[in-house]
């Protein structure tokens, strides 16, 4: 039975994908800061270790066929004040840095280490079109992230995998963005944030789980992946999609001054956007299972 380490894994994303892995067979070692915490919210993982305070993590690296490197911050809970920054920074390059010192100390390393990234990586444009291939732009955001993978790239060349989703907006009924938006649209307050014309580069979390599952599977996969669906909407067609779905209408934008006086510098994040094209994902044979936002909704909305 393959052993697979996840960070991270009590956000968005790691509930379903620790009862994907369990589906699978594999065996789930969950590294958190709060292991009474990750036991409530993840009970099918195998075992829960205290990361990275605890004595016994590096053991259960050496021991790994998989690490799953998930940890980071929530870029959108708080204004960005410069110790807000710090946490984004230290639990992002800060954590993938231990995992890679231990990994590459180690006489039995795992065979892939997938380490999250995001979108945010490209910087902001309403014109440009960005594949794996594209720049790292400029701002915090997208400095932050260029670093971070850094941080993960300094195992290349050895024997794991280094594999890199840079994760778009992921769409899930358990939180994230499409949470915080249901209260004002099921009050008939919905709508776009700002002018609606920016990039809305988006993912159905069975998607990314999928997407995940793949990169630990398929050897060929190395470096980095858009982890973005194939439809390209703007923040307009977002909310216009969501109030269909719900039956509501979707006229109330959201003003942009409102999330600067909320966020700081980091409504910046959130008003603007960038055309993400999964072309190395499409490349791979990954297959959609949601490739349209309406369906995507329709599915999310029903079950939760």
């Amino acid at each position: 039975m393959k052993k697979v380490v996840i960070t991270g894994a009590t956000g968005l994303i790691g509930k379903n994908l620790v009862e994907k892995l369990k589906k699978e067979g594999y065996y789930v070692i969950v590294f958190s800061r709060d292991e009474e915490n990750a036991k409530n919210k993840l009970p099918d993982a195998d075992e829960f270790i205290r990361f990275p305070e605890g004595s016994t993590w590096k053991e259960k690296v050496t021991e790994a066929d998989c690490i799953i490197n998930l940890a980071g911050e929530n870029i959108a809970s708080g204004r960005w004040t410069q110790r807000k920054k710090e946490k984004l920074r230290s639990s992002r390059i800060g954590t993938t840095n231990k995992l890679v010192e231990v990994i590459k100390g180690s006489a039995n390393k795992p065979g892939v280490f997938i380490s999250a990234s995001a979108v945010g990586y490209y910087g902001y444009s309403e014109s440009e079109e960005f594949t794996e291939d594209s720049p790292a732009g400029t701002g915090f955001l997208a400095e932050l992230t260029h670093k971070w993978e850094n941080e993960a790239n300094k195992i290349e060349g050895g024997e794991t995998r280094v594999v890199i989703p840079r994760i778009g907006v992921v769409l899930s009924g358990e939180g994230g963005a499409l949470k915080k938006m249901l209260p004002a649209f099921k009050l008939f307050l919905g709508g776009p944030i700002g002018n609606g014309r920016q990039w809305f580069p988006w993912i159905h979390t069975d998607d990314l789980t999928g997407i995940i599952l793949k990169m630990i599977e398929d050897e060929t996969m190395e470096g980095v992946y858009n982890a973005v669906a194939p439809e390209y909407v703007k923040a307009g067609d977002f909310a216009r999609a969501l109030g269909k779905v719900l039956k509501r209408p979707a006229l109330f934008p959201v003003p942009v001054f409102a999330l600067r006086l909320l966020f700081g510098e980091g409504a910046e994040s959130m008003s603007k956007g960038q055309k993400v094209i999964p072309e190395r994902l499409v490349e791979s044979g990954y297959k959609f299972k949601f490739e349209k936002l309406s369906r995507s909704l329709q599915d999310i909305l029903r079950s939760d």
